[in-house]
């Protein structure tokens, strides 16, 4: 279920160009995360698109929008190379030259003498831009972006890196538009992402039926995110206060339906929870890993002052390593087999020993086709 209101009256447009998206080979990272980024600030996009390197398609595109957008954002094609065509594509709409940004010129000279690389003809392409439009610096990389204003519609153009793609709206464009949301009427919203484990989507929906019954001005979502399911809850209201009621009223209830089986919020992940949990109650843990080869030891270090609970682990991945480390029985791998209950048992109870912690996490298994 879409949790787009219709009272959101600044249109958004994310566009994503190059061969490479339509054709599968590369992901469009970079708009997800740009959507995600104006959510989190109140500000809702109306779309994505997908386009291919075709200059025609490129300008056809920008004169529809000019009239349907307020703002669209196109990332990609302003690279060095013969298929990168959007400067050549905003010259063709605009009825304009490019000319070289001198900064951007410099710096790149710069760079490429820095590295003993030669400055080549085509690399001066990444340092042109449309004239008149304004130009929007890089901090990290080379092709600078920059916006126009056609028909209604501000249009910005930016590098499709992903890390100077999220240097150069971090920096300069995000405070802009989140400026720009004031002018326009709209109505605040409340979001909350309720992360849920042990429960498949088909009974979540039966569950949370109540809920949305009490509360049908709500804008309801479920994904299935394994090992969780996620339900969200979307609230507008004549102002911040009201929307967060809603929202705070309806979590009250949901609370009472699924208990423990709530695993955290909004962008919170197991690791962050596990990590809260144990500093809450001031606990320590330590890890036994066979199969996994300590993925989970790296999903609990990776969060900032997971010294203070994780003390430390052991990847035990052969019978013999778990008998000599971790004290396994040697009869309970001969009779049970390393895949079992028991032989998980005496892997965390060994840990807990070695490291000294109040509980441990272990797991043995089959990871592949020969064990």
């Amino acid at each position: 279920m879409s949790l787009i209101p219709k009272n959101n009256n600044l249109k958004i447009t994310i566009i994503a160009t190059g061969d490479e998206i339509l054709y599968g080979e590369l992901a469009d990272t970079n708009s997800a995360w740009l959507s995600e980024q104006l959510f989190k600030n109140g500000i809702l996009v109306s779309n994505h698109i997908h386009i291919g390197d075709f200059q025609d398609q490129i300008v056809s595109l920008m004169r529809e929008l000019a009239d349907k957008a307020d703002v669209a954002l196109f990332s990609g094609g302003l690279g060095p190379t013969e298929d990168d065509l959007t400067i050549e594509a905003v010259c063709e709409l605009l009825q304009v030259q490019p000319v070289i940004d001198e900064p951007s010129l410099e710096r790149a000279k710069q760079v490429y003498q820095s590295l003993n690389f030669e400055f080549t003809e085509n690399n001066v392409k990444q340092s042109m831009v449309p004239q008149g439009s304004r130009v929007i610096p890089n901090p990290i990389g080379l092709a600078p972006a920059f916006s126009i204003q056609f028909g209604q519609c501000t249009f910005y153009f930016l590098p499709g890196v992903p890390r100077e793609y999220k240097a150069i709206l971090e920096q300069s464009i995000l405070p802009e538009l989140i400026a720009l949301k004031k002018n326009f009427d709209s109505a605040p919203i409340s979001y909350k992402r309720v992360r849920i484990i042990g429960i498949p989507e088909s009974h979540l929906d039966l569950q949370m039926q109540p809920v949305m019954q009490q509360f049908p001005a709500i804008r309801y979502g479920f994904r299935a995110h394994y090992p969780e399911m996620w339900f969200k809850m979307l609230a507008t209201g004549q102002d911040q206060k009201e929307a967060d009621k809603q929202i705070a009223s309806a979590l009250k209830e949901i609370r009472k339906i699924l208990g423990l089986k709530i695993m955290g919020y909004d962008d919170e992940t197991l690791p962050q929870v596990v990590g809260r949990l144990l500093s809450e109650r001031g606990l320590t843990l330590s890890t036994a890993e066979s199969c996994t080869g300590g993925m989970i030891g790296e999903l609990l270090t990776e969060i900032p002052g997971s010294s203070q609970y994780y003390l430390g682990g052991c990847i035990t991945y052969s019978n013999a390593v778990k008998i000599d480390l971790l004290g396994v029985d040697s009869e309970t791998i001969n009779q049970l087999g390393a895949v079992s209950q028991t032989c998980a048992l005496e892997m965390a109870t060994g840990a807990r020993q070695k490291f000294k912690t109040d509980l441990a996490i272990s797991v043995t298994g089959i990871a592949g086709p020969e064990g």
